[in-house]
Parts: structure tokens; C-alpha cells; sequence
């Protein structure tokens, strides 16, 4: 895990430190939510629901990148792109965004499979199956409609990433690369998400760094994204919501996403100090559902893993597990 290799800036007295234990509990539990195949669901209050949000972000991108993924689990992922998905396509020397018009059998004598693309001359393109994993990448956009392809620019290349080759194999690297698809979809207020986020400085390997050397979104003017936030007035797809974990941040907005959710690993935090009837309001919301819905409890066993990792339950926080 990357809290074994690193420090943080406290502060108060300027100097680096070993990180403080909600730091390592939240970003085990990151961890430990992507690493479950069951739809698990975690309430978490704590003191302070923003800073705990982003060493479980920490945490659930820290395990993504840690993967490894054989080549055949990543020509599936492209197998399964649908008309009007988005790829980038390494064309020459330029990389150029394209709107996928099928998944087919290459046409001419040497057959096999093709992903067939329209580019920005309105042309088609069919790419063969043995140049997927070097020149195709799945770019993360929702469109409605056909979009010219258009050279961009500023394709991210992870396994050359500075920060990232201290703690990450090429390898792993590589792949999140290729899949580029958002580990964790949070519902927060997104700009005071975004602008507090390089606020925590930490160092390891000798070498000083933030959270956002780690997290990449959209704003981030990148090609790759590890994480993606959600309008709380926009309803995702079931195709969305595969193989994420929603992160809810505050208790109005785990009450209006909780629904949408449930067959979603999910997080729902809040601020011990938010309005007392919002809490309440969420709590008993979850009550309904573990009853409706006969689940089960899952405390018992995240707290034995808690135990197994030698990780304190930090001092104010409180957390309920179900399934």
C-alpha cells in the first residue's frame, strides 16, 4: 500500500511526518471496498468528511494501480465499446479522438476482429484486433450523437509519470492506461473538491508531491481519469455504474444517491457536525433499506479486516457496513 512509502506535511509544524491514523483507516478503506466483489456499502461519519474523502479516493485508486490485468481482460474491455463510444487512436504519430461505429470482422483476407471508427474527414477506419493494445484508448466522454474526430494533443502517458514510477510497475501503470476508467464516481461540491485537493503535501522516495499526483479527473486537462464526479440531477446508466464505487460526501447528497446506488459498491459520509436532522434523516433511510431489502450486515467482517491490517478505528469516527 502507498501509506507504507510515504509521509505528510504536517501543518502545524511544517516538518514530514508518518500519516496520522484516520489517514491510513480511510485509505484502507478505499483499499478494501476495491477489492470487494459483492455491492458493499459503508456509512462513515467522522470530523471532517472532506479531508477523509480524499485518502479514500487515495486508497481506491492506489489499488487500481497496483492491479495487473492480463492482456486478454483488456481485450475485452474493448470488445464490449459500443456504437458512439469514444476511443483515441494513435494514427501515425497523432492521436486522434474517434466515435466508434462497431465492434466487427475485419473486412479482407486476413479477417479476424476490427473496432470500426469514423474519423474527422467523415472516412471509416477499421483497426485490427493486434493494434488495440497500442493504439487504442478508451476516452471517457458521453455523446449523443457522432463527433468528428480531432487531434488531441496532450495524451497522457502514465508509465512516464515521474511520481508514479516511485510506488508503480510500468506494467500496472500501463494498464490503468488502457482501461482509463474512473475507479470512483463522488458526489461532493466539486470546487471546493478540486481546489483543496493539493493542499496535503507528502513526500517519499525523497521527492515532495500531492494528492493530485495521483487522482486525475477532467479538469485536470488529461486524457486519463481515475475518478469522476456525478451531477446529483443526472441519473447514471447501469453501463456507468459497473465497476465503480460511488462516493457520497455529506448527508443531502447520500440521501438523494442512495436509491440510484444500491447496486453500487458505495460510501456514504458525513460530517459529525452537519445538521442533526439530515443525519437522522439518512440513518433511518438506510434502516428502510437494510430491512426492505433484507441485507445483511457487514460490520463484522470489515472489522476483522481492520484488525487483520493492524489499523486503529480513529477516535470520532463511527461506521456501519451492509450488503
Amino acid at each position: 500500500m502507498l501509506t507504507e512509502s510515504i509521509l505528510y506535511k504536517n501543518p502545524k509544524t511544517k516538518r514530514f511526518q508518518e500519516l496520522e491514523e484516520w489517514m491510513k483507516f480511510a485509505h484502507f478503506l478505499g483499499w478494501y471496498m476495491e477489492e470487494q466483489k459483492e455491492a458493499l456499502k459503508v456509512y462513515v461519519s467522522v470530523p471532517s468528511n472532506l479531508l477523509f474523502s480524499y485518502f479514500i479516493t487515495l486508497g481506491a485508486v492506489d489499488y487500481k494501480f497496483h492491479r495487473k490485468i492480463n492482456d486478454d481482460n483488456l481485450l475485452s474491455k474493448f470488445f464490449d465499446l459500443q456504437p458512439g463510444s469514444q476511443v483515441l487512436y494513435l494514427s501515425g504519430t497523432d492521436w486522434k479522438k474517434c466515435t466508434v461505429l462497431g465492434v466487427e470482422d475485419f473486412p479482407g483476407a486476413s479477417g479476424g476482429t476490427a473496432i470500426k471508427v469514423k474519423d474527422n474527414k467523415n472516412s471509416i477506419t477499421y483497426i485490427s484486433e493486434r493494434k488495440w493494445l497500442t493504439n487504442l484508448r478508451v476516452f471517457n466522454e458521453d455523446v449523443s450523437e457522432f463527433k468528428n474526430a480531432k487531434k488531441v494533443s496532450n495524451v497522457t502517458n502514465l508509465s512516464e509519470n515521474r511520481v508514479l514510477n516511485f510506488f508503480y510497475s510500468k506494467q500496472s501503470l500501463s494498464t490503468a492506461e488502457l482501461s482509463n476508467s474512473p475507479e470512483i464516481i463522488i458526489s461532493a461540491i466539486k470546487k471546493e473538491w478540486i481546489e483543496n485537493l493539493s493542499l496535503i503535501n507528502l513526500m517519499g522516495m525523497d521527492h515532495v508531491f500531492d494528492l493530485s499526483n495521483f487522482i486525475f479527473f477532467e479538469e485536470n486537462k488529461s486524457t486519463f481519469t481515475n475518478i469522476e464526479f456525478v451531477s446529483e440531477k443526472v441519473e447514471l446508466s447501469k453501463e456507468r455504474l459497473e465497476d465503480v464505487t460511488g462516493l457520497f460526501i455529506g448527508a443531502g447528497r447520500c440521501l438523494r444517491k442512495i436509491d440510484e446506488f444500491k447496486q453500487t459498491k458505495s460510501f456514504y459520509l458525513v460530517d459529525r457536525y452537519e445538521s442533526t436532522d439530515r443525519i437522522d434523516d439518512l440513518q433511518q433511510k438506510i434502516e428502510q433499506i437494510f430491512l426492505m431489502d433484507k441485507c445483511a450486515s457487514a460490520n463484522e467482517r470489515l472489522l476483522k479486516r481492520i484488525q487483520e491490517a493492524s489499523i486503529p478505528l480513529p477516535k470520532g469516527v463511527d461506521l456501519f457496513a451492509w450488503q
